[in-house]
């Protein structure tokens, strides 16, 4: 199977793959933002993860491991018999997608300094 060896300062994080179907993703990321009273917010972070068909079961090796200026991330694309044991296995359910979203829009409420007002359910009503 195709593997990523992800290495960090060359020191090897882990090597992951899904096997003979599914996806792999390698992600750095950096994000800033500066808020309305110039407080500034910034991250760096590494992100290593997957989906593995058919099931569609998202997978996770790395989850925002910090990074800093400077740092030097090298991926290997290998062939490889086996591969390091996820840290994280989600199904791809409606669920699990609603509540991301809706943890985005709590997030994103929160940074402009919204407020979000909740309404009870109707006894009987459904979504």
């Amino acid at each position: 199977m195709i593997a990523f060896d992800i290495y960090l300062n060359d020191d090897k994080l882990c090597r992951a793959g899904t096997g003979d179907s599914g996806v792999l993703s390698a992600i750095v990321s950096w994000a800033a933002t500066t808020m309305s009273t110039g407080t500034r917010n910034e991250s760096l972070f590494l992100n290593m993860g997957g989906l593995i068909n058919p099931e569609g079961n998202h997978v996770s090796w790395i989850s925002q491991k910090s990074l800093a200026v400077g740092d030097k991330i090298q991926i290997n694309i290998v062939e490889a018999d086996s591969v390091d044991e996820h840290q994280r296995r989600d199904p791809a359910d409606d669920a699990r997608l609603r509540q991301a979203k809706e943890d985005q829009v709590r997030r994103s409420a929160k940074e402009l300094g919204w407020k979000l007002e909740m309404h009870p359910k109707s006894a009987g009503k459904s979504r």
